[in-house]
């Protein structure tokens, strides 16, 4: 078992949705238990955070949230991090993407 890691989590309002935001949010975690990763989830603006995940609906990426200074992974419709991702490897890329920035 690695060592925990505070991921603050944002949702948008999934007013367009493209991708069930709490969808793929059960799959990161259930995809995380699987591989060992401690990850333990908080509120978006809970201090202390080693991460923040931002999971919007769309391609908008409209979730507001403070500049933060910590690393920011983020899913918004069928893209991480700005890039695109289908919808079926979103959950273990954006897994790959919270190890990487760590």
């Amino acid at each position: 078992m690695t060592s925990l890691i505070k991921v603050g989590l944002k949702f948008c309002g999934s007013c367009n949705p493209h991708i069930q935001v709490g969808q793929i949010y059960r799959e990161i975690k259930e995809k995380a238990l699987r591989a060992g990763l401690d990850l333990r989830f908080r509120p978006w603006d809970e201090p202390g955070c080693d991460l923040l995940l931002v999971i919007s609906g769309c391609p908008a990426d409209c979730a507001e949230r403070p500049v933060h200074t910590i690393r920011e992974v983020i899913v918004a419709g069928e893209t991480l991090n700005r890039k695109p991702c289908s919808r079926e490897r979103l959950a273990k890329e954006t897994l790959t993407s919270i190890e990487s920035k760590l």
